[in-house]
């Protein structure tokens, strides 16, 4: 059976509209896929183990292709992921306005915050920010590995930044919208397709 690894944004949840919506068609249009939806931890070392594990132990142990699906920070972590395991065939990720650079953007969240969803206490600190900053991969080993979905009316991230960085990748720029990605649901036979074809 394929697995495909679904990967939320910071302070999200392995429940928010996006992942559900994901879970929802695959059930019922390709059954035949396990869509894997992890609570990604909200402190970054300790996600990056715990991603580590759940690659080793539904992918490589199993001899299947890793096969991402990232919004916002989990755009980076999928990104991050299919570089790391560059040597592996068949591997893809779709990015959904993916963070870019994130260990810039979160200068803007030092400091305790609290998962809307889990209602967990955290904190990040100028630690997390480096460890982000060591994760980025510095170039893309493959465009045709990544399909990219942006939204040019998204508040949080510059898409401009994404388009530049993925050159040569499957780009799509709808305009208007905004960050959590209106109408994600849609593309979702696009998004598979990519992904399993």
């Amino acid at each position: 059976m394929t697995t495909i690894l679904y990967l939320h944004g910071f302070l999200s949840s392995s429940q928010s509209a996006k992942a559900q919506q994901t879970l929802n068609y695959a059930n019922q249009q390709h059954p035949d896929v396990n869509v894997l939806i992890p609570q990604i931890p909200n402190i970054i070392d300790i996600a990056v183990n715990y991603l580590e594990k759940l690659i080793e132990t539904h992918f490589i142990q199993q001899s299947k292709p890793i096969l991402c699906i990232g919004s916002s920070m989990g755009g980076f972590l999928s990104h991050w992921l299919i570089e790391k395991y560059a040597s592996m065939p068949g591997c893809k990720a779709v990015l959904v306005n993916p963070a870019v650079a994130p260990h810039l953007l979160m200068q803007d969240y030092l400091g305790e915050h609290t998962n809307p969803y889990s209602q967990q206490r955290f904190v990040i600190d100028a630690e997390q920010i480096q460890i982000l900053r060591q994760l980025e991969p510095s170039y893309i080993s493959d465009p045709s590995r990544y399909k990219v979905m942006l939204q040019s009316g998204d508040e949080v991230l510059d898409y401009q930044l994404a388009v530049a960085l993925y050159q040569g990748a499957d780009i799509q720029v709808e305009r208007g919208g905004d960050h959590s990605f209106v109408g994600y649901d849609q593309h979702l036979s696009d998004v598979f397709r990519f992904l399993l074809g």
